[in-house]
Formats: structure tokens, C-alpha cells, sequence
């Protein structure tokens, strides 16, 4: 099972740490463990478009971690836009996969 726990501040992201394998098919085959890592790196590569942004990625094939250290509030719509995306299809994910998905929003 993939755990997925995602910090949020207002409903906005903080950090997501993923770890773990959903076991929906083998590594490198598996399109649940790809449709969670799209989603992240696609928030990762629109939250790095926002000016004075400091975001944390590291992706170490075992763990992925995104985080928002600091976030410039002139731009806070196109923070939660991405927030709202990223909630959307996590929780889409852990409906549609729920024996390989434990999703946990705080």
C-alpha cells in the first residue's frame, strides 16, 4: 500500500510525503504508484513557475517528498488553484484505489 499524507494550512499545501508501493502491479507497471507521482511532479513544476517560492522536492525512487517553506502571497490564487488540483486527484486516487492507497489529509 502507498501511504500518501499531505499537511495543509487553511486547506493550502504545506507538504506531501509519499512512501511506499501500492501493489496495484509491478514496479515500473504499476499506474497507480505513476498517476500519484505525475500528480505531485506536476504540482512541483507549477508551484516553481510562482516568483519568491521556496519548495522542498526530493524524490529518492523509495520516498517523495513536496513541501512549501515559503509562499509568496501576491500569488496565493495560483497556490490554492494548485492545492485544489492536487487534493482533487489525490482523493480521487485513494476512492478509486482504495485497497492501494492510504490517504491521510491534516
Amino acid at each position: 500500500m502507498i501511504d500518501v499524507i499531505i499537511k495543509t494550512d487553511n486547506k493550502i499545501l504545506k507538504k506531501i510525503h509519499i512512501k511506499g508501493h501500492s501493489n496495484f502491479a509491478s514496479k515500473g507497471k504499476d499506474i497507480v504508484c505513476a498517476a500519484v507521482s505525475i500528480l505531485v511532479y506536476a504540482a512541483y513544476l507549477s508551484l516553481i513557475t510562482i516568483p519568491l517560492m521556496e519548495i522542498e522536492y526530493i524524490d529518492n525512487k523509495d520516498e517523495l517528498y513536496l513541501g512549501v517553506k515559503k509562499n509568496n502571497k501576491e500569488f496565493f490564487g495560483e497556490l490554492r488553484g494548485i492545492s485544489i488540483y492536487l487534493f482533487t486527484g489525490m482523493n480521487a486516487l485513494a476512492k478509486d484505489y482504495s485497497d492501494n492507497i492510504n490517504l491521510v489529509v491534516s
